[in-house]
């Protein structure tokens, strides 16, 4: 059973984040034979873009000059756009960073050698940054689900962005390259989070030991979350539909 309650609403930048790739330290020094170097800072505290790029090849086509960012992270991490993946012939599952179970993988060519990932490959899931303090003033938790509307012309509202919540974060909306340019906005714009009074579903029916389908068809209309209680189970017909539609299943 889905109820939405009345609205509250906060304005936030909007970082665009174009393809990149997270490298390890073992694949750092495969790929270029010394550490990284800064190009630039980024808007996320102790982030940066390197110096260093690199191309990304599959055997159907290969996207040259792709950034590197750091600092390492200790498992490989490539995030592509959807269009990227169609133009590699990939088929790329859309993954909150650190997912990175059954996803493909990729040849990495840098300036001194190359690397074959067996996975690693996502689209980004759109996310919000934001720090405790933040997070408790507009009473959000970790993985919590929140919609923006962003754009002028292009107006779109975006459904399911999953909330990040660290000391370190900088407040700012993260969409990639198709989203920003379906919205026609770009970094440094800003968005307006829209929140209602509760950003997951308590599924309670007359299955309410079993969520099914038609829950998470009523979860993905409110572009909300469903929350497992303890006696609850998904069946996998569910599960798939909850990949297919973005519903997050909180356990």
């Amino acid at each position: 059973m889905c109820t939405m309650k009345t609205a509250r609403s906060f304005e936030v930048p909007i970082g665009v984040s174009a393809r990149h790739v997270h490298l390890s330290d073992d694949h750092i020094r495969a790929l270029y034979g010394c550490d990284l170097h800064v190009f630039k800072n980024l808007s996320q505290i102790g982030e940066f873009a390197a110096q260093e790029t690199l191309t990304i090849a599959t055997t159907v086509n290969a996207i040259h000059k792709v950034r590197v960012l750091g600092p390492p992270r200790k498992t490989t991490q490539v995030e592509l756009s959807s269009s990227d993946a169609f133009y590699l012939g990939l088929t790329i599952p859309l993954r909150l960073s650190g997912n990175l179970d059954e996803t493909p993988g990729v040849t990495l060519i840098g300036s001194k050698g190359s690397v074959q990932l067996e996975t690693g490959v996502i689209v980004a899931a759109r996310h919000l940054h934001m720090t405790p303090m933040e997070a408790t003033r507009y009473e959000l938790h970790q993985n919590d689900c929140v919609e923006a509307i962003a754009g002028k012309q292009r107006r779109c509202v975006f459904s399911n962005i999953v909330v990040r919540i660290s000391p370190k974060a900088q407040l700012e909306l993260h969409l990639d390259t198709d989203e920003a340019n379906a919205a026609g906005v770009k970094t440094g714009d800003f968005a307006q989070i829209v929140l209602s009074d509760s950003n997951t579903v308590t599924v309670t029916s007359d299955h309410h030991q079993y969520i099914c389908s038609s829950d998470i068809l009523d979860a993905a209309r409110h572009g909300k979350s469903i929350k497992l209680q303890s006696n609850q189970r998904i069946t996998e017909a569910a599960l798939e539909l909850a990949k297919t539609k973005g519903v997050d299943i909180i356990k």
